[in-house]
């Protein structure tokens, strides 16, 4: 993944969009508009990664935690 705060600074994202999220993603008409849609799917790309009983998913997990780290 692309540096997360360089990520963020893309105009085709509406900033802060995400603290309206219901997590219906699927149902929601703006997640081309959305960095965290975007990242969501782009660190969970493989069902491995998706399963919590798999050791993929919590490597992922730990990235995920680093770079809201960074963004915090």
């Amino acid at each position: 993944m692309k540096d997360i705060v360089e990520e963020a600074k893309d105009p085709k994202y509406i900033s802060g969009i995400y603290n309206y999220r219901d997590r219906w993603c699927e149902r929601c008409a703006f997640t081309a508009k959305c960095l965290n849609y975007s990242s969501s799917e782009e660190y969970f790309d493989t069902p491995e990664k998706k399963d919590i009983n798999n050791k993929e998913f919590w490597d992922t997990m730990s990235k995920v935690y680093a770079d809201t780290l960074i963004m915090v």
